[in-house]
């Protein structure tokens, strides 16, 4: 049984390019609130502990650096997050990498230089996107 009273998305803020809402949740038998971040493209859930007065564009630009922190380390918790939703938001803006040739995201520390690339061209290919092949 649920103790949640209601749920209300009551902000939406675009941060970084990328659309975000802000959910409300009211408890049953309690005063207190809980906000949630969502991103709206892939509807990733990306606070893990909510806070606890609503977040503001300030906030929400933390929240994406700690996760872009913990991703790099490896910390982020697989089983409260699916890893591509949280790569795609980040990568976006993520270091000065390069963009992936194939995906056309912010490669990221873990970039590959794919061979016979003609002089010119974009060689980048993300960890996500990489294939043995392009070697």
């Amino acid at each position: 049984m649920s103790n949640v009273k209601r749920r209300t998305i009551v902000g939406r803020h675009t941060v970084r390019h990328r659309v975000f809402e802000v959910e409300r949740i009211e408890w049953k038998h309690t005063d207190g609130l809980s906000f949630d971040v969502y991103d709206t493209a892939t509807g990733a859930l990306l606070t893990e502990e909510s806070f606890d007065d609503e977040p503001c564009v300030t906030d929400i630009e933390d929240l994406l650096d700690r996760l872009a922190d913990e991703l790099d380390a490896g910390r982020l918790d697989p089983w409260f997050f699916d890893q591509p939703k949280p790569r795609t938001i980040l990568r976006g803006w993520n270091g000065a990498y390069g963009r992936c040739r194939c995906c056309g995201l912010e490669a990221g520390p873990d970039y590959h230089l794919a061979g016979a690339v003609p002089p010119g061209e974009n060689g980048v290919v993300c960890d996500q996107c990489w294939d043995e092949r392009l070697r």
